[in-house]
């Protein structure tokens, strides 16, 4: 009897809340898009719990940007109910599914409806700030991820993709110990080594990054831009310990081989392997390649090798991996 009552309590309010928002919704002689602030209106109206599936169906009518503007801009916050989760996470599923597409703004959108709807979604936290860092937004990116460590300190891609635009804007000390906390969270956590091995190779650290990447490679042993940074190593590195030309050649012709993104870092990494040891008539073909394929803004540098390799010259550098 009492399960019957507040079935029959529940679908009252679920009613009532979807009542009301339409009314709101048809009063007035709308445009196209309805005003911001009637939207404000009909997501006020339906701010309970039971009326978030009416909630949906008007936030889910409207452009992503204009539904996210319109779930910050009412009061009271929504409340975090199970429902509220589901229909976040359902937005955070559709950023995710954009994001592999490369849609990358409009995964935004979705992760913004995510968030605003359930402010305490650590993943699409997460992944709203990775977006934004591949959308050059690395004031926001790290914003977002931060926010998502603070609520699940144990997400270690959250650590991993912070410590990625540290790591851009310079912050190398920082980057280099999230990238090691993320390792502690998910010990087979190859990217985080590669990227780790690269900053630390950068230091002079040159024996703790071939270890990183020795890991990363024996982790994912076909992921060519790891094979292709340790190839650099060993092709250019100052101290000629670690140079090691046939290991450098065997790695890179592996990165340019599974390289399905025509990177022109990978043919410059097998050209400069080829310069070490000492064939400089296929160092010069791959770094044409490499300088068919390389941005405008570093044909120059592309073109300097070339000149080296052309004269016999191996390169030498310890800031490029």
């Amino acid at each position: 009897m009492l399960s019957a009552l507040l079935f029959f309590v529940g679908l009252t309010l679920l009613g009532f809340g979807g009542f009301a928002m339409y009314a709101a919704f048809f009063a007035a002689d709308r445009p196209r898009r309805p005003r911001p602030g009637l939207l404000q209106k009909i997501v006020a109206l339906t701010m309970t719990a039971a009326a978030a599936p009416v909630l949906a169906l008007a936030v889910m009518s409207l452009p992503p940007k204009e539904g996210a503007d319109a779930l910050h801009a009412a009061a009271p916050p929504l409340a975090v109910s199970s429902l509220n989760v589901e229909l976040s996470e359902k937005h955070a599923k559709e950023g995710e599914m954009l994001l592999t597409l490369g849609y990358w703004e409009e995964a935004v959108q979705q992760f913004d409806l995510a968030i605003a709807i359930n402010p305490n979604n650590a993943d699409a936290l997460r992944d709203r700030g990775f977006t934004h860092n591949r959308l050059g937004h690395y004031r926001a990116a790290l914003s977002d991820l931060t926010q998502a460590i603070a609520l699940d300190e144990r997400i270690a891609a959250a650590h991993h993709h912070r410590a990625v635009v540290y790591a851009k804007i310079g912050d190398v000390e920082t980057a280099v110990a999230g990238f090691s906390r993320a390792i502690e969270l998910r010990p087979e956590y190859a990217s985080a080594f590669s990227k780790r091995a690269a900053l630390v190779a950068r230091r002079g650290a040159y024996g703790d990054a071939e270890r990183d990447f020795l890991k990363a490679i024996e982790i994912d042993p076909d992921e060519p831009d790891t094979l292709r940074r340790l190839a650099w190593l060993y092709a250019t590195c100052p101290r000629e310990n670690y140079r090691k030309g046939a290991e450098a050649v065997r790695l890179a012709e592996q990165a340019v081989a599974l390289d399905k993104q025509n990177d022109w870092r990978r043919p410059e990494a097998l050209a400069a392997a080829y310069a070490e040891t000492g064939d400089f008539e296929k160092a010069v073909y791959w770094q044409d390649r490499a300088i068919e394929l390389s941005p405008v803004t570093l044909e120059n540098e592309a073109i300097a090798r070339k000149a080296l390799y052309t004269v016999g010259q191996p390169y030498r550098d310890d800031s490029r991996f």
